[in-house]
């Protein structure tokens, strides 16, 4: 029995300009399988199979409003499907929703990473910011999040090297990845090497490896 994938979404309105007249929306899906993907200038319809939950999931959104399909656009990173949808129609007001009929769906949710208000347009990031929104699986969940403690984790096997995360930093592993020594550093060049962390790492874990490795030093000036 087919079920329907839980929908982020947001929106950007602009009368003249027609890049800032678009959809953002997020189907999320987990380890997406036999995706099929049908957007009209109605209708965005998904069939897809979950590799991780074995459930097929269906989806049949109708547009409140018309769509542009050839100036849309959409890819897949990590466990969801993401799309930048352009308005067919320019216009300076919001939609009221993104659904053609006035009801509730309960797996429709607001994307409250995305979404501004309406007097607050100008000031946020365009289409061409916000289309790589989602970023590599493992480093964070798109380009407004931060730094967190299973990013921390990645880095400290990247560090280690051979020998993992108790063994000896090499820097310099790092600093290819991010570009060199000299260059900003860019974690979504990580990605591809840090592999997976568990998700059970927390910053005490790390704290009391600190700990560890100060009694050792103390140990070793003692004798």
């Amino acid at each position: 029995m087919a079920i329907p994938p839980e929908v982020l979404w947001a929106q950007r309105s602009n009368k003249d300009d027609e890049t800032k007249n678009v959809l953002f929306v997020t189907v999320k899906i987990s380890d997406s399988k036999n995706t099929k993907v049908d957007l009209t200038s109605t209708h965005l319809n998904i069939e897809s199979d979950s590799d991780e939950t074995k459930d097929h999931y269906k989806l049949n959104l109708e547009f409140y409003k018309e769509v542009d399909p050839e100036q849309s656009h959409h890819h897949t990173s990590g466990n969801s499907i993401y799309f930048v949808i352009r308005k067919k129609e320019k216009q300076e007001e919001f939609w009221p929703r993104i659904t053609k009929e006035k009801l509730k769906y309960h797996y429709i949710k607001t994307d409250f990473d995305k979404w501004v208000d309406e007097d607050e347009q100008d000031e946020k990031a365009t289409e061409d910011e916000l289309a790589g929104m989602g970023g590599p699986p493992g480093f964070g969940g798109g380009a407004n999040e931060s730094f967190n403690m299973n990013d921390l984790a990645a880095l400290q096997g990247l560090a280690g090297g051979q020998g993992g995360a108790g063994g000896a930093p090499d820097f310099s592993q790092l600093a290819n990845l991010a570009g060199g020594a000299g260059g900003d550093f860019d974690f979504s060049k990580l990605a591809a090497g840090a592999g997976p962390v568990d998700p059970q790492t927390t910053e005490a874990d790390f704290s009391s490896s600190d700990e560890e490795d100060q009694t050792e030093e103390v140990t070793e000036k003692k004798d």
